[in-house]
């Protein structure tokens, strides 16, 4: 979904923030049953669920591999580099009060 489309509908939930992804192009996907199933379903064109070594976190290997980055309230992860869409689309979710910046970059050992 656009990334206002996603604003206006959580910016009065009485729940609170949803947490979400953010994928390359800023796109922004809820996660409605984690961000591990959402990423599944981002990269499930390329099947990166079978290509998960053992001792790699999925979800970390997911971000990786997708591009994306996981957004919690608190807390934004991402793989690699972020691109100018995902910049934007955190800053509009910044200023309308649904997360605080906060980025953390996984390692270079993922891949």
């Amino acid at each position: 979904m656009k990334k206002q489309e996603f604003i206006e509908k959580h910016k009065n939930d009485p729940k609170g923030y949803c947490p979400c992804i953010i994928d390359a192009k800023g796109e922004v996907y809820e996660c409605p049953k984690g961000h591990l199933d959402a990423l599944m379903e981002l990269g499930k064109e390329k099947n990166l669920l079978l290509e998960i070594p053992d001792e790699i976190s999925p979800l970390f290997y997911m971000i990786f591999q997708t591009g994306a980055i996981a957004v919690d309230y608190e807390n934004q992860v991402y793989g690699e580099e972020l691109t100018q869409e995902q910049r934007y689309a955190l800053i509009d979710l910044s200023e309308a009060g649904l997360i605080q910046i906060d980025l953390k970059k996984i390692h270079k050992n993922i891949s």
